[in-house]
Order: C-alpha cells, then sequence, then structure tokens
C-alpha cells in the first residue's frame, strides 16, 4: 500500500521516498518545515517492502517496483484517499 503513494529514491547517498506522481496524495498540504523531524520520523517494517533492500552501491541503481494493479478500485485506497 505503502508503494502506491511513494517509490524509493536515491539522493546524495541516502535512500528515501518521494510521493509518485499520477497517484492522489496522501498529505494535501506539503511540509513548510521539519523543525519537530525526529517527531515525525517513522521506520518500516522490512517485511512490508516488496523487494531485497540490502547495502546498495549508488552504481546498482534503484529496482523497479511495479505499483498494485487497480489500486484505485481498492476499499483501503479509497478510505485514505
Amino acid at each position: 500500500m505503502f508503494n502506491v503513494f511513494y517509490s524509493v529514491t536515491y539522493t546524495n547517498g541516502f535512500y528515501s521516498f518521494t510521493a509518485r506522481s499520477g497517484v492522489s496524495p496522501v498529505c494535501s498540504v506539503p511540509l513548510k518545515s521539519l523543525h519537530d523531524w525526529k517527531q515525525k520520523f517513522f521506520y518500516i517494517r522490512r517485511g512490508v517492502i516488496p523487494m531485497d533492500m540490502h547495502y546498495r552501491s549508488e552504481s546498482e541503481g534503484l529496482p523497479r517496483v511495479d505499483v498494485l494493479a487497480n489500486y484505485a478500485s481498492q476499499d483501503w485506497y479509497k478510505k485514505i484517499t
């Protein structure tokens, strides 16, 4: 489900997530600052990531992960958006 809204990115030596284009955003107002970012930081349990997330060098690039088919018709998607 997380993969529907975000995709893995690699910037300045760190892996992160960015909002996926073409999907309704979960947060309608972008954050203007992260002054209390530690309170907003969250962990993602390893088992929910549909790919092997071993330590990767930049030269490996990012693995392609397809978005769940027909996600917009799922009840959970309608509830979240």
